[in-house]
């Protein structure tokens, strides 16, 4: 298993490596993130991991923040000093709230759980993608957003990007300054509602429509800045992680 350890002092480090041991993932593959390195813009894909440890505390309770901003889908095993920040772990993915100090077998309890969920999980697909090899999948042609008390339908063709901004989620309309707010994350979007050979996500808050794609520019650090058919007064930029992945997705 892919673990990673967030904000874990080295005490709540060797308490998991050690109970994990005991598992029948004694091999598991671990990345430890400080606080500060989490809240960065250059932390890992998420999703590349099976379960997140997550240490908080009065000093750095942040991490709820980045968790909310990214839309972390990974099971999270929180640990903590006192139960205070217990309520706030419930709003994520949170499998356990574990109170320190503790033992390896508390950890491996806990870890159970992870175990069973993501037994349940793969059965779940597995059913699940029997249906869908005899459904072919469809995306969304149109979007219906609200302006003042009317609503109005944004044909999916006619839409230059989606993008995310203090936790809001909008769509830019093709060549207007127009904007409008959507109940859907970008996960759902990315994940559900787009067709991937027409819409790609370049970073965490963005993703485009290729047919709005004016220019490519190369850009500091690796990465690439892009020109779209639309008055979007920010810089829209592709990850650096993600460049390769994008020109691919390019000269499909």
């Amino acid at each position: 298993m892919n673990i990673l350890l967030v904000g874990c002092d080295s005490v709540s480090q060797n308490l998991v490596r050690n109970a994990l041991r005991l598992t029948e993932f004694p091999n598991s593959c671990f990345l430890a993130l400080s606080p500060l390195q989490f809240l960065e813009d250059s932390s890992p894909n998420f999703d590349q991991f099976d379960l997140i440890f997550c240490q908080v505390s009065d000093s750095e309770p942040f991490v709820f923040d980045v968790l909310k901003r990214d839309s972390i889908a990974t099971p999270i095993i929180f640990l903590a000093h006192s139960t205070e920040y217990a309520y706030q772990a419930t709003q994520f993915f949170c499998l356990d709230f574990i109170v320190l100090p503790a033992n390896e077998n508390r950890i491996i309890q806990a870890f159970e759980k992870t175990r069973k969920i993501n037994s349940m999980l793969a059965s779940k697909f597995r059913k699940e993608n029997r249906w869908n090899e005899e459904k072919p999948k469809s995306f969304r042609k149109r979007f219906l957003t609200k302006i003042g008390k009317k609503y109005v339908f944004i044909p999916t063709q006619e839409i230059a990007f989606f993008f995310t901004e203090d936790g809001i989620t909008y769509l830019m309309e093709n060549g207007s300054s127009n904007k409008y707010i959507l109940n859907h994350s970008l996960n759902e979007l990315e994940n559900d509602l787009l067709d991937p050979f027409h819409f790609y996500r370049i970073n965490r808050s963005m993703i485009i429509n290729l047919e709005s794609l004016i220019e490519i520019k190369p850009y500091v650090n690796g990465r690439l800045a892009l020109s779209m058919n639309s008055k979007f007064e920010e810089m829209v930029v592709v990850a650096r992680e993600r460049v390769t992945e994008f020109k691919n997705w390019i000269n499909q």
